[in-house]
């Protein structure tokens, strides 16, 4: 389980985010930043093209957020929705 700090349960941050709270995107981001990047850069080591594709992912992310059902990890189902 990811770990977004002091004060904020993973449902709080789902939540946030089903409405469109920018705080709680921002919160969503740069935790997972880190290990989406990794993932991505699997595929490609062009710094420009690997940000542009974490930020698409996690823009379908936001988009689609209120799909996450609960089960399986978070961080899992993010990283299906930026590897697709």
């Amino acid at each position: 389980m990811a770990n977004y700090g002091k004060g904020h349960t993973e449902e709080e941050i789902i939540r946030g985010c089903i409405a469109n709270d920018r705080r709680c995107q921002e919160i969503l981001y740069r935790t997972h930043f880190d290990v989406m990047m990794a993932m991505i850069r699997r595929f490609t080591q062009d710094d420009e093209t690997a940000l542009h594709i974490l930020n698409s992912g996690f823009l379908r992310v936001f988009k689609k957020v209120e799909k996450y059902s609960g089960q399986g990890s978070f961080q899992g189902w993010i990283r299906r929705i930026v590897y697709h």
